[in-house]
C-alpha cells in the first residue's frame, strides 16, 4: 500500500510536520534521484505527484476548498509504501537491511559513530545477519531508551486520536543479567532533537532469558500525534547485551502479529515541498498535477565565507542557549574610506571612528585584506602612518555617546568576565611600544590595554585604581611578525567573591595568564578602543597596521576568540562535521544520516555566495563520498567505505530482465591526477593503458590535509578507470509482477534500494559476460500507479559497473603486497 500524505499545516522550517492523508485520491507518481552516469554530479531529487480532483479539493484559489488558504507552494509533501502492515522503516524492522555504521535506532542524541557502537547489525545464525544487539547507552548513571528511527521527524509515525498501536518483537538477553522492555510511546508535540518527553506510554513485561521470547505492547492514541517503537534496560551494567529482531509497529490490528518476512516494513518514496500545483480540467473530470522538490532544492541559497558563517553560528546558538546573560558585538570592519563608523553584523552598537586634529585625512578603512581567502567586500581599518601619533583609534559608541556601563555589579554577569580579539596585520614599532587595545573611563583613567612592542612581544596591563598595584604580563618576543596576519586578544575574568582576576593575552599561538588582585569597579562610561589609546586631552598612541572582524563579549558570550581562530585555522576536522555545519548554516531542520568522517580536509574555502549545496557536495567528494537527501527526507552523507570494499547489499539468482552491455572507452582514465585548493597536486598513471587506449587524463578534486591521502585516491581512481569493460547501465525492476514466496530480497530491492547499495547478480546465463555481475546504484527513477483496484511499481536503476571494486584492508606490514591486478588497499 503506498500513501501520499501533504503537510497542509506546515512549512519548510517545521521541525515536526502536522500530515495529512490524502491517499484515497492518488492516481500515480514518479520520481527521479542520484544521477545519471557514475561520474555525474547529483541533483536535486524531483517528483510528480498526481491527485483525483473531481471535487476540486485541490483546486488553487477554490474557496469552497476544505484546504483553502493552504495550497500553496513549499509545503512538505510526501510518499511511502507499507508491506505487510508494518509501519516501521524497513531498516529498523530488519537488521538484515540495516545500515552497517548506521543503525537507524537513536537514544534522543546524536552519537559519533567512532567508539561508542550501542547499537549493531549482528549474526545470530551463522552467515544470516539477522538481529539487532544492542548495549546500555548510560545518561547520568541512567540507561537511556531506544527509539526507532532516526531522530528528527522523518521516522515519526502519524497517527489520530483512537487508533490502536500495537509493537512486538523477537528479544534475547546474551550477556549481564538486567532485562529489557519492548514498548510504543505517543507524542503531541516532538523537538527536533528526539529529547521531547512522551504524553502516553505501553511497555510490555520485562524479559531477561537468554532463549527468543517474543515481546508485545498497545497502546490507543489519546490524541492526533506520533508515535515511535522503544526499547529499555531494566539495569545499567555495561555488561549487558541485548538481541533483538522482527520488530513491527502496526495500526488498528486484532492482534500484534510480527513480520511475516523480511521484506516487511515501511519504504519511503519521497519526500520534499510543493513547488507547483497545476489543476486540468475536463468537463467533470480533474486531476491536480504536483511537482515537488527535494530538501536540496528548497535549502539551496548562498553562503558567506566560513569565517562570517562561523562568527554567525557561535553568536546565534549562543543567544539561543545562554539566553540575555552578557552580550557579543562583532564588527567585520567592511566599510569604505568614506565611512566613519563601522557597523556590527552581530550585536546593536557601531564603531566610531576618532582621530586626533593633527590625524591624516585619509586615515579610515582600507581593502587590505587581513587574510587571503576573505571574500572581496572584507576590509580592515588602517590606523597610523610612521608617525604614531598621527592616527585614529576604532571607538565602542551607544548612540554617540561613550560605551555601555563596564564592570560587575551584583548578579549583572554570570561569571564576570570581558574578551576581545580581532585580526592585526602591521609593522612592530622602531622603539618604545604601540597600544592595539585600550579601556579607560570617561575621566581618561586608565583600567586595561595591550600593547605591542619591538620584539614583537605582548604586554596587557590592568593599571590605575580598581586593583592594588599596577599590573602586567607579556608573552614571549617574536608572537607578531611584520606584515604577518595573526589573531590577538584579551581576556579578563574575575571572581568578585575572592577579588582575585584572570588576565589572558590570546595569540594563534600562545595564551599567556597573570592572576590579578583586583577587579575593575563599575564604570559608569566606560572608554574602549581599538587600534591605540586616543584620550580626552588628545594625548595619543597608536599602532601601524590594519585590523579587521574586531569581537568584543561579555559574560555567556566569552569564548569567542577561540570560534574567530578556529574559523580562519580550520583543517583539523573530517568532511562529517563540516557538512554538520553547513547544514546548520543553511538551517536544514530534518533528520541526518551522516556516515563517519574517513578524511581530514585541508582549510575550507569559498567565495561569499557560494551555493551550500554545491559546497556540500564538494565536501563530500573531497573525501571521496556522496551527499544527498534521502527518500524519508533526511541529509544523508555516504563515506567511501560504502563503496570501498562493500560486500553487497542485494544478492539476486537467476535475473529474468534483459540487460544489455556496452563496451568503449567512454570511463578509462590512465592519467588522474588528485588536486587540493592550494593547487597541491599528486599523480598516479598507468603505462600500460596508456599504451593500448592513449593518454586518458582526469583531474579529481581532493581538498584533504594528507598529500599522501591525495595520492591514494588518485591509485584508487586510476585502479577503477585504467581498463575498458562491459558495462551496463540501466536494470529495470517491474514490482508489479512480483508475488512469489521466493521473491522477498526482489522485493526489498524494488522498494528498499538506495543510491550507493552495491548489487550482486549471481547464476546469470553462460551467454553474459561472467556468471556473476556487481553493480553500483548511482541514480534510480520509479513510477507508482492506481490500475483498477492494484498498484503499480516499476523501478529504473541507473548503475555502474562494480569491477576492480575489490579491495583489502592492510592491517600490518606482515599482510603482504598485494596483486594490485586484482585488487586495491582501502585508503
Amino acid at each position: 500500500m503506498t500513501r501520499v500524505e501533504i503537510g497542509f499545516d506546515s512549512g519548510v522550517s517545521s521541525p515536526v510536520v502536522k500530515w495529512t492523508d490524502v491517499s484515497e485520491d492518488f492516481a500515480s507518481l514518479s520520481y527521479d534521484r542520484g544521477k545519471n552516469k557514475e561520474l555525474d554530479t547529483i541533483e536535486a531529487g524531483e517528483c510528480t505527484f498526481v491527485l483525483d480532483n473531481a471535487d476540486g479539493k485541490y483546486t488553487p484559489g477554490r474557496q469552497s476548498s476544505p484546504y483553502v488558504g493552504k495550497i500553496k507552494a513549499r509545503v512538505p509533501i510526501r510518499a511511502y509504501t507499507v508491506l505487510d502492515g508494518n509501519l516501521l522503516h524497513v531498516k529498523t524492522a530488519n537488521a538484515n537491511t540495516a545500515d552497517m555504521d548506521q543503525p537507524r535506532f537513536n537514544t534522543g542524541l546524536i552519537f559519533t559513530a567512532a567508539n561508542n557502537r550501542w547499537c549493531v547489525p549482528t549474526f545470530d545464525q551463522p552467515a544470516l545477519r539477522d538481529v539487532f544487539e544492542f548495549k546500555p547507552r548510560l545518561e547520568l548513571g541512567i540507561p537511556s531508551p531506544f527509539y526507532s528511527g532516526l531522530p528528527g521527524d522523518s521516522d515519526l509515525v502519524p497517527v489520530k486520536a483512537g487508533d490502536r498501536l500495537h509493537v512486538a518483537g523477537r528479544v534475547r538477553n546474551v550477556g549481564g543479567s538486567h532485562g529489557a522492555q519492548i514498548g510504543v510511546e505517543f507524542f503531541d508535540h516532538y523537538f527536533s532533537d528526539g529529547k521531547g518527553n512522551p504524553e502516553a506510554v505501553a511497555r510490555s513485561t520485562t524479559y531477561d532469558g537468554a532463549s527468543w521470547a517474543t515481546l508485545t505492547a498497545s497502546l490507543t492514541a489519546p490524541a492526533d500525534g506520533w508515535v515511535v517503537l522503544s526499547l529499555r534496560f531494566t539495569g545499567e551494567a555495561v555488561s549487558d547485551r541485548l538481541r533483538v529482531a522482527s520488530l513491527r509497529l502496526s495500526s488498528n490490528e486484532d492482534v500484534p502479529l510480527l513480520p511475516a518476512d523480511a521484506a516487511s516494513g515501511t519504504y519511503p518514496e519521497f519526500r520534499g515541498f510543493v513547488d507547483t500545483w497545476d489543476a486540468t480540467f475536463d468537463q467533470d473530470l480533474s486531476v491536480v498535477e504536483i511537482k515537488a522538490v527535494d530538501a536540496l532544492a528548497v535549502f539551496s541559497r548562498p553562503v558567506g565565507t566560513f569565517y562570517r558563517e562561523n562568527m554567525d553560528e557561535f553568536y546565534r546558538q549562543t543567544a539561543a542557549t545562554q539566553g540575555a546573560v552578557g552580550a557579543g558585538w562583532w564588527w567585520p570592519c567592511t566599510g569604505t574610506e568614506d565611512d566613519n563608523t563601522a557597523s556590527p553584523r552581530t550585536g546593536s552598537y557601531p564603531l566610531k571612528i576618532a582621530r586626533t586634529a593633527v590625524a591624516p585625512t585619509t586615515g579610515g578603512f582600507t581593502s587590505d585584506k587581513t587574510f587571503d581567502f576573505e571574500d572581496g567586500t572584507s576590509g580592515g581599518f588602517t590606523v597610523a602612518d610612521e608617525d604614531p601619533t598621527r592616527g585614529a583609534v576604532l571607538q565602542l559608541q551607544e548612540l554617540g555617546k561613550a560605551a555601555p556601563p563596564l564592570g560587575w555589579r551584583a548578579n549583572q554577569f554570570a561569571d564576570h568576565a570581558f574578551e576581545t580579539s580581532f585580526w592585526f596585520k602591521g609593522k612592530r614599532p622602531p622603539s618604545g611600544r604601540t597600544c592595539l587595545f585600550h579601556i579607560s573611563d570617561s575621566h581618561s583613567n586608565r583600567l586595561v590595554g595591550l600593547w605591542l612592542n619591538p620584539n614583537g612581544s605582548l604586554t596587557a596591563e590592568m593599571e590605575g585604581y580598581g586593583i592594588s598595584t599596577d599590573e602586567s604580563i607579556s608573552t614571549n618576543p617574536n608572537e607578531v611578525l611584520n606584515d604577518d596576519p595573526i589573531l590577538l586578544g584579551l581576556a579578563y575574568r574575575s571572581d568578585p567573591a575572592t577579588e582575585v582576576t584572570s588576565l589572558t593575552i590570546i595569540t594563534r599561538r600562545s595564551r599567556t595568564s597573570l592572576g590579578v588582585n583586583g577587579f575593575i569597579p563599575v564604570i559608569g562610561n566606560a572608554v574602549i578602543q581599538w587600534g591605540g589609546r586616543l584620550n580626552r586631552y588628545m594625548s595619543s598612541d597608536f599602532m601601524r597596521g590594519t585590523m579587521n572582524h574586531i569581537q568584543w563579549s561579555t559574560g555567556s558570550y566569552y569564548g569567542a576568540s577561540d570560534v574567530s581562530e578556529e574559523s580562519v585555522l580550520f583543517s583539523e576536522t573530517g568532511e562529517r562535521d563540516l557538512l554538520g555545519r553547513l547544514l546548520d548554516w543553511v538551517e536544514f531542520p530534518g533528520s541526518r544520516m551522516l556516515d563517519p568522517s574517513l578524511s581530514i580536509l585541508a582549510s575550507p574555502s569559498w567565495e561569499a555566495g557560494t551555493d551550500a549545496n554545491g559546497l556540500m557536495s564538494e565536501v563530500a567528494g573531497d573525501a571521496s563520498g556522496t551527499f544527498l537527501v534521502g527518500a524519508a527526507g533526511e541529509a544523508s552523507y555516504h563515506n567511501r567505505h560504502r563503496r570501498l570494499g562493500n560486500v553487497g547489499r542485494w544478492n539476486l539468482s537467476e535475473w529474468a530482465n534483459g540487460l544489455k552491455f556496452q563496451l568503449d572507452s567512454q570511463y578509462v582514465y590512465n592519467d588522474v591526477t588528485a588536486e587540493r585548493l592550494s593547487g597541491l597536486t599528486r599523480n598516479r598513471s598507468d603505462q600500460a593503458s596508456m599504451n593500448e587506449y592513449g593518454r586518458k587524463s582526469i583531474t579529481i578534486r581532493r581538498n584533504v590535509a594528507d598529500p599522501e591521502e591525495m595520492r591514494q585516491a588518485a591509485g584508487w581512481f586510476l585502479h577503477r578507470y585504467r581498463e575498458s569493460q562491459p558495462r551496463c547501465e540501466q536494470l529495470v525492476i517491474d514490482a508489479s509482477a512480483i508475488n512469489g514466496p521466493n521473491d522477498v530480497e526482489l522485493v526489498g530491492l524494488a522498494h528498499g534500494v538506495n543510491v550507493s547499495d552495491r548489487i550482486r547478480l549471481h547464476s546469470l546465463p553462460p551467454t553474459y559476460p561472467a556468471p556473476e555481475l556487481s553493480f553500483f546504484v548511482e541514480g534510480l527513477s520509479k513510477s507508482i500507479s492506481v490500475d483498477g483496484s492494484k498498484l503499480r511499481y516499476r523501478t529504473t536503476l541507473q548503475v555502474s559497473d562494480a569491477f576492480r571494486s575489490s579491495a583489502w584492508i592492510l592491517e600490518d606490514d606482515e599482510t603482504g603486497r598485494l596483486d594490485s591486478e586484482s585488487c586495491t588497499v582501502i585508503y
